[in-house]
């Protein structure tokens, strides 16, 4: 149903003028424009003219064709409350059968259409948390003299430099958790030098997440261990001397704010084989400390694959049995979809945030999500869900890391959006509401 009617914005230096808001979050805009020697160039939005708009929009002309309609026509004359039919779309049936074709949907899975997010009540509020992917704040033993290392950036530009790029997004929300995928230890010893990869930062570079408005991590991965008992030790006292609380491999943590209680664990497949308990076990705590919303980190799924695998499917039904309302997947290092799963939210994989690992990057794509969590006078009622595409280099557009990630703008949003769509059961919009199990 149509909504208000909106006054123009910017995006992106394109003017949109005529809006009208439908289905809660979603947009009717006249086609934009651009300022050109001091007059409006419509070239480009015309030539967008019958193609699929993003994240719900719909384009309108601003000539008027057979019908005589144009733009300015249905905003001036459309009344709020009037109903919108939109299409079946040929294309996203295609885009279906593929998807079915390659694996990433089970036979006779249909995608739905992402719900949108009910407008607040005065008695309900909101917490917002913003999540982030693999955060590696150090490097390989043998590149820490190298110019182009992230110890050498930390050393030229300071604590703050890798997440001033994203500072704004991480400042303005409630609590912003990401991956810490890498050991804090001030020497190498008890290097595991028969794992392929290592990687180590300084205790000190824990003011990286600090200084990066990023208020809590999970250590539960497979490069906590890189370093042995005394790495995990020294990385675990270098985050709570940096005031940084941290989950994983066996620790939960309770978030507190404005009265309500949220949970935090999270564990590795391979611990997971071990013990597939584990999950419901973290769960119990966190209930049994009165959470009113869980949420789960889970490193899991196969490096660099665009899809989630069965095992991934396997743990996330062991989540949403034991009770857990969001599962934040890492370990593949590049994006993968958003699914709910048996009620249970799941953001299969958010790909790489700031990634010292490697000055060789294969993919700069990645993605942060912003998640509401709504409370009403019964309690935890859901939450809405942006994704936020990312580039893990400002340098991406010549192929450095850089080492500072940046928001996604243009071909490049576009880009990672059909990525996470494509490994998504459902189609996603800007705005995605899940009710409360």
């Amino acid at each position: 149903l149509t909504l208000e009617h909106m006054e123009p914005f910017s995006m992106e230096g394109k003017k949109y003028e005529h809006v009208i808001r439908y289905d809660g979050g979603n947009l009717m805009h006249q086609l934009p424009y651009r300022w050109v020697s001091g007059c409006k160039d419509y070239t480009e939005g015309q030539s967008q003219l019958g193609q699929k708009a993003s994240h719900g929009c719909i384009r309108m002309d601003r000539l008027p064709g057979e019908s005589g309609v144009t733009a300015y026509w249905l905003w001036t004359h459309l009344p709020w409350g009037s109903r919108v039919i939109i299409l079946d779309d040929p294309a996203q049936r295609l885009e279906q059968a593929a998807a079915v074709a390659a694996g990433r949907l089970p036979v006779g899975q249909v995608r739905s259409e992402a719900a949108t997010p009910p407008l607040m009540l005065p008695q309900e509020t909101e917490l917002r948390l913003t999540v982030g992917g693999d955060a590696v704040i150090g490097t390989r033993e043998a590149w820490w003299d190298k110019t182009e290392s992230l110890p050498s950036y930390l050393a030229r530009s300071g604590m703050d430099y890798p997440f001033s790029g994203l500072y704004k997004v991480f400042a303005e929300d409630d609590m912003t958790f990401v991956n810490l995928e890498c050991v804090l230890k001030e020497d190498k010893r008890g290097e595991k030098t028969d794992k392929l990869y290592r990687f180590r930062g300084l205790p000190s570079y824990a003011a990286v997440l600090a200084e990066g408005s990023v208020e809590q991590v999970s250590i539960a991965n497979n490069h906590h261990i890189d370093y042995g008992g005394a790495g995990m030790d020294a990385t675990r006292q270098a985050l709570e001397d940096a005031g940084i609380p941290y989950s994983g491999y066996g620790y939960t943590w309770v978030w507190e704010k404005d009265g309500h209680r949220v949970g935090f664990g999270g564990c590795r497949e391979t611990v997971y084989r071990q013990n597939k308990r584990i999950i419901a076990q973290d769960v119990a705590s966190l209930r049994e400390q009165g959470c009113d919303v869980i949420i789960y980190a889970c490193h899991w799924g196969k490096e660099y694959s665009p899809g989630h695998n069965e095992l991934q499917m396997e743990m996330a039904r062991a989540a949403a049995a034991a009770g857990v309302d969001i599962v934040v997947g890492a370990h593949p290092h590049v994006v993968q979809g958003v699914d709910t799963v048996d009620g249970t939210v799941v953001l299969w994989s958010l790909g790489n945030l700031v990634f010292g690992g490697t000055h060789d990057m294969t993919t700069f794509d990645a993605a942060l999500a912003r998640i509401n969590l709504r409370f009403g006078a019964e309690g935890y009622q859901g939450c809405t869900v942006r994704m936020l595409p990312i580039l893990t280099s400002t340098s991406a557009d010549i192929g450095l890391n850089d080492f500072r990630p940046v928001l996604a703008k243009g071909a490049d949003y576009e880009r990672i959006w059909q990525k996470i769509q494509a490994d998504s059961g459902l189609w996603l919009s800007e705005a995605m509401w899940f009710p409360a199990r």
